[in-house]
């Protein structure tokens, strides 16, 4: 039996249904299917007995012919066809692809064409601007000098360049708000393949000062959502850099008169090197901890004189004997790297050593993003950072036949 219009369309439900005494309810079983396939496409025509034909009804129609059977089950009470219509219905939609107006990606209202011809969608125009919306927020937080899409802002360098990011992003929204959750995993790892080939450098970027170095940090996290952040992350790397490095640029000495019991600490002090009185010759202070200590004041008969050990107190050294008088001092230690700021643009360690910088900012970046396989890589590349610096500074003093000159000594 022909199905070359609607009349011959009519005719070949109801010898399906083998009924004919429907043919007042057959036009609403059609109009049923069209409402469905409206969902997933704009151009075509409804069919009636003024239109007798459209794309659809000429290319594919056995979508008609199903779907309109199985409109019909339910009307009739044939239940049990209901799942046989709908599978046939199932495979010839699954076949069917309509073609969209410019969904060619060339600006905003082409992306939106194109989102909605992926989904197989046509009456979500409401919402596809919405799903690309909540893309761009992706797209916001990876790639810097991203601008929103509208009416008004009809391109931008993702769309562009990279317009399959744009599309992926899109519809990894659109899946969970369709309940497509089985579609999730598919767009998401389209988009994660494709943003990891595209990398925009961050204006900037640099290692040579502290500016460059924020910059350049957000630019190896592909994060420009954290500006505010990642001050924080370069303290803590100085905090670390403070513990792991030893280097004779970090070699001071501070001169005091030591007349009491306690002497305070310089307040750039992270590591005493020797401690020793000064005068009529030097005399090295010995070291003890806190316990030998005690035990030296409880079983000394006299508890003054000339001091001759000290121990690191909470508020600088603890020194005994008691001074019985004023003596002069010199502390030799490690000073910490002075920290960069917004007036303090470079130091040594970021003028020689820059990778110990960015690493060390990147493995706490990365333990707060919550990325522990990047932290590990980045604590890996921070630690070969920092056993150079060290090894550096143990070479200038293994050096044969050189001469050391301690900064700050003179």
């Amino acid at each position: 039996m022909a199905l070359s219009n609607y009349t011959e369309l009519k005719a070949s439900i109801a010898d399906y249904l083998n009924r004919s005494d429907l043919t007042a309810a057959i036009p609403d079983f059609i109009s049923l299917t069209e409402a469905k396939l409206k969902r997933r496409y704009k151009d075509f025509s409804p069919l009636s007995s003024s239109n007798a034909n459209n794309w659809i009804l000429t290319s594919y129609p056995d979508v008609y012919l199903y779907g309109a059977l199985l409109e019909a089950s339910p009307y009739l009470v044939e239940d049990q066809r209901v799942d046989i219509w709908a599978q046939l219905y199932a495979a010839a939609v699954g076949t069917l692809r309509g073609t969209v107006g410019n969904a060619d990606f060339d600006d905003y209202d082409g992306l939106k064409l194109a989102v909605g011809d992926w989904l197989a969608r046509a009456d979500l125009d409401g919402v596809v601007p919405q799903l690309i919306k909540l893309g761009e927020v992706k797209l916001f937080r990876k790639y810097d000098g991203v601008t929103a899409l509208s009416s008004s802002n009809t391109t931008n360098w993702i769309l562009t360049n990279h317009p399959d990011l744009y599309l992926y992003a899109s519809l990894s929204e659109a899946a969970p708000y369709l309940g497509q959750d089985d579609r999730l995993a598919v767009w998401k790892n389209l988009y994660a393949a494709e943003a990891l080939r595209v990398r925009k450098p961050k204006d900037g970027v640099s290692l040579s000062t502290y500016t460059g170095l924020k910059a350049a940090i957000a630019d190896w996290l592909e994060r420009y959502d954290i500006d505010d952040i990642i001050t924080r992350f370069v303290e803590l790397a100085e905090t670390s850099l403070n513990q792991d490095v030893r280097h004779y640029y970090m070699e001071n000495r501070a001169n005091a008169d030591l007349d009491s019991q306690y002497l305070q600490r310089p307040s750039d002090w992270i590591e005493t090197i020797r401690f020793h009185l000064t005068g009529s010759g030097t005399r090295n202070l010995q070291y003890l901890s806190a316990a030998s200590m005690a035990d030296k004041r409880q079983g000394a008969d006299n508890t003054s004189g000339e001091p001759k050990y000290y121990r690191h107190a909470e508020r600088g050294f603890e020194v005994f004997p008691t001074p019985d008088g004023t003596y002069q001092t010199e502390l030799l230690y490690y000073q910490k790297i002075p920290a960069l700021d917004a007036q303090n643009a470079s130091n040594w360690v970021l003028e020689h050593y820059p990778d110990a910088y960015i690493y060390g900012s990147l493995v706490h970046a990365a333990t707060y993003l919550g990325d522990d396989a990047r932290a590990a890589t980045w604590a890996g590349l921070y630690s070969a950072a920092v056993q150079r610096i060290n090894e550096a500074a143990q070479s200038q003093y293994s050096g044969s036949g050189l001469t050391l000159k301690v900064r700050g000594l003179g």
